[in-house]
């Protein structure tokens, strides 16, 4: 079937339904994928410009990867890269804002006390901290500082194990590090991390693995795509 992009919103293609996606031709295509490609590269960009790009797991899995292109793709290979865009073009950390608000949730996770809000008496909007582990909240100053320089040395120099690993996952290991030793140095956080790495990795790797095959094998006999459904979704590479 002849679609025309050249009217529609990027809204418009994410939103199109699948089983008039699968009836595209090849050309077609082609070109609601350049459309969502160019669309999501310009946010690449953009948060790379906002020097957020390592606050955005979703920018991270697209660079591992490599940024978005229809070259040299057939047509199920096309389909794979409109999801791929369209999950990035919707992940939480897929934009600037988004990246700048899991940095900010980082930071209050390094410092014992994100605040979210709740409502209160007569509606009004009132501030509070969720329970965190207790000994966070009695970290010092100066050893939370220590735990989030750390994080960013890592970051410096092994941005790639940092990034397959996953920030969450190396933070709670670097908190439960430096609890056991709250006088270890950021030093030697960063060796014990280090060490850890192999550990990590493989279990990183194996998750990732399994999350790749199940989102790139959805072509049946028929040629026909399927999409991922509500639980795939939620646990594919770019949910953040």
């Amino acid at each position: 079937m002849k679609i025309d992009v050249t009217g529609l919103s990027i809204d418009d293609i994410m939103g199109m339904d699948w089983a008039v996606i699968n009836r595209m031709s090849e050309t077609d295509l082609r070109a609601i994928s350049s459309r969502l490609n160019s669309a999501a590269n310009k946010r690449m960009k953009r948060i790379e410009k906002s020097g957020l790009s390592k606050y955005s797991p979703a920018y991270e899995h697209v660079k591992e990867k490599g940024n978005f292109s229809t070259k040299g793709k057939d047509a199920v290979a096309l389909k794979n890269e409109i999801q791929r865009a369209t999950g990035f073009l919707q992940a939480k950390t897929g934009s600037v804002s988004g990246a700048r608000a899991h940095r900010e949730r980082v930071q209050e996770i390094l410092s014992g006390s994100p605040k979210v809000k709740a409502s209160g008496p007569k509606g009004k909007t009132t501030t509070t901290a969720p329970a965190f582990d207790p000994q966070l909240d009695s970290m010092t100053k100066a050893q939370k500082k220590k735990l989030y320089g750390a994080l960013d040395k890592l970051r410096e120099s092994n941005a790639a194990d940092v990034h397959n690993i996953g920030s969450d996952v190396i933070i709670r290991e670097l908190r439960r590090t430096q609890l056991k030793d709250r006088r270890m140095s950021a030093d030697n956080l960063i060796r014990h991390l280090q060490e850890k790495y192999p550990e990590l990795m493989e279990e990183s790797e194996e998750k990732y693995a399994r999350e790749q095959k199940e989102y790139q094998e959805r072509t049946d006999e028929d040629g026909i795509f399927r999409p991922l459904d509500a639980d795939e979704s939620a646990h594919n590479p770019f949910k953040t």
